[in-house]
């Protein structure tokens, strides 16, 4: 480099300062300028550092023409539109993707038929458009499952879950739990059981499907499952905190334990856990959420106007 460049080059902190005010299109177009420009984009701290500012985006998925369409929207009142995708890099067999969940921009999907047998497991990043097919845990026959996606910030690892039910099963438990690492691009079998016995991961109208109602609140995913006792279902939080792969469970008020999962959605509200119970009129929403996590003090309150709440939609920040 001549002693002109030198005294003209931008110094490090000023381009990261320039580079984390631009939208993420502009810099993906950066990264293939120079190999130094894509070792600073790709750099661990400059991500790091963009996620801090970054506007968080809504991916909202609907079905037009017999076709699965994405597009990314502002999470504003208006929902205005970033970017939209005309044909994904990969396919569904089954006809639709379910969607397990979503954390830093990258979105879990999974590909899952009408006999609930898994066909692909799918990590993509839609601002970057970039994917990753990740290898399927060993089938254990006819089943219901559940599926969980997180990032574990202590091991800086993306995990994947699945928690399987199987059907007909004559062993004495017949559940199975399974989480898939990043990192070591492999499968684990966790050792739980449950001291109040096996449950049911799935309403008995998605048993065959890809069923989940899963949500990541403070490393830990949570998902809503119930148990059958005397005729009756008493459904409850099945919990995991992916720092130590470690399953629990969190009781739910008797009004909501009498309630069919079907009808509840888990979710992040007001900085709280929280269960949503969809009232059949479609008109209202109960909202119960934890005081503090872990105990069973939860508080309910009422949205009487239930259209304000986005269905098939996935909050993230943009990350590549």
């Amino acid at each position: 480099m001549t002693e002109s460049a030198k005294k003209n080059r931008v110094p490090e902190d000023v381009m990261m300062d320039i580079l984390i005010a631009l939208p993420i299109k502009s810099i993906l177009r950066f990264r293939c300028l120079s190999k130094s420009w894509n070792s600073l984009i790709t750099d661990k701290n400059f991500i790091n550092a963009y996620l801090a500012q970054a506007k968080p985006l809504l991916l909202l998925r609907r079905w037009q023409d017999r076709q699965e369409l994405y597009s990314l929207h502002l999470d504003n009142e208006s929902l205005d539109r970033s970017l939209q995708f005309q044909n994904l890099p990969f396919r569904s067999e089954a006809g639709c993707f379910d969607i397990i969940g979503s954390c830093n921009g990258v979105v879990c999907l999974s590909d899952i038929d009408h006999q609930g047998r898994t066909k692909s497991l799918i990590l993509w990043n839609p601002t970057i458009r970039k994917h990753l097919n990740l290898p399927l845990p060993k089938l254990c026959g006819p089943h219901s499952a559940t599926w969980g996606f997180g990032f574990d910030l202590s091991s800086d690892d993306y995990k994947v879950v699945r928690v399987v039910r199987q059907v007909s099963s004559k062993r004495e438990f017949p559940m199975e739990f399974q989480v898939f690492s990043l990192k070591r691009r492999s499968w684990e079998r966790i050792n739980y059981r449950p001291a109040l016995g096996p449950f049911c991961v799935a309403p008995e109208a998605c048993k065959n499907s890809g069923y989940c109602n899963q949500v990541a609140f403070n490393g830990i995913l949570h998902w809503l499952v119930y148990r059958e006792e005397n005729d009756s279902r008493h459904s409850f939080v099945l919990s995991f905190d992916l720092s130590n792969d470690k399953f629990g469970e969190i009781m739910l008020p008797q009004r909501l334990a009498r309630v069919d999962i079907f009808w509840m959605v888990i979710s992040e509200f007001d900085d709280s856990l929280a269960a949503l119970f969809y009232r059949r009129d479609a008109k209202s929403v109960d909202v119960w959420f934890m005081r503090e996590y872990g105990e069973r003090d939860f508080m309910g309150q009422t949205v009487q106007d239930s259209s304000r709440w986005i269905h098939e939609g996935h909050g993230f920040q943009e990350e590549w």
